[in-house]
This record gives structure tokens, C-alpha cells and sequence, in this order.
């Protein structure tokens, strides 16, 4: 079983929730990536509500500087993720706090 959600896959299911073509879609979603992607180079941080925040980070490893993003999701989201794993595994959850 694949537990990952492809890039296609996203925008079939754009596609078919909204209605609309899957090259609308496309384009949709990449707008959106593409503004979060910009804030994020931007030192800003992106806030989704009821699905998480985006937090662009420095870490220092030594003498090298290396760039992560870190992403902490909403309580809502959070709850609904930990649901699913309690009922596929009651002792595992993904996101404690």
C-alpha cells in the first residue's frame, strides 16, 4: 500500500472536488505552491488555517548553513491524522505535543 499522495493524484482530486478541467487544476495548484514557495524564500512565514503553518528555517551544521522548512499542522488537522492512526494503530500517533 502506498502511503503517498502523487502530484497527479492531487490535481485529479482537485479536479473532480471543483469541478472544473484538469489543466485548471494544475494551474491552481501551482500558483498556490508557487506563493508559498515565494513567501517561504522570503523569510515569511504561511499560515493555513485549520491546516498548518510553514515556518522557513536556518540551521547551522558547523561551519555550513543549511535551509528547512518546517511545517507544524493546525489542531484541527492534527486531530483528524491522529484519529486515523488510533484506529490503524491505537499506540501510534504521528504528530504529539
Amino acid at each position: 500500500m502506498n502511503n503517498e499522495m502523487s502530484r497527479s493524484e492531487l490535481i485529479s482530486g482537485v479536479s473532480i472536488q471543483c469541478g472544473i478541467s484538469r489543466q485548471e487544476a494544475e494551474s491552481i495548484l501551482n500558483s498556490i505552491f508557487r506563493n508559498i514557495s515565494n513567501s517561504l524564500n522570503g523569510g515569511k512565514d504561511v499560515k493555513i488555517k485549520s491546516f498548518g503553518e510553514f515556518k522557513p528555517r536556518a540551521v547551522l551544521n558547523g561551519i555550513e548553513r543549511t535551509d528547512r522548512t518546517e511545517f507544524k499542522p493546525a489542531k484541527k488537522l492534527n486531530s483528524k491524522i491522529n484519529k486515523l492512526y488510533e484506529y490503524l494503530s491505537p499506540s501510534r500517533k504521528i504528530y504529539d505535543k
